[in-house]
């Protein structure tokens, strides 16, 4: 699984504001 680190930035800021 090869995902760029802005997509994993964004999935845990997500989660941080939820």
């Amino acid at each position: 699984r090869k995902e760029p680190a802005m997509l994993r930035s964004t999935l845990f800021f997500f989660f941080a504001i939820k």
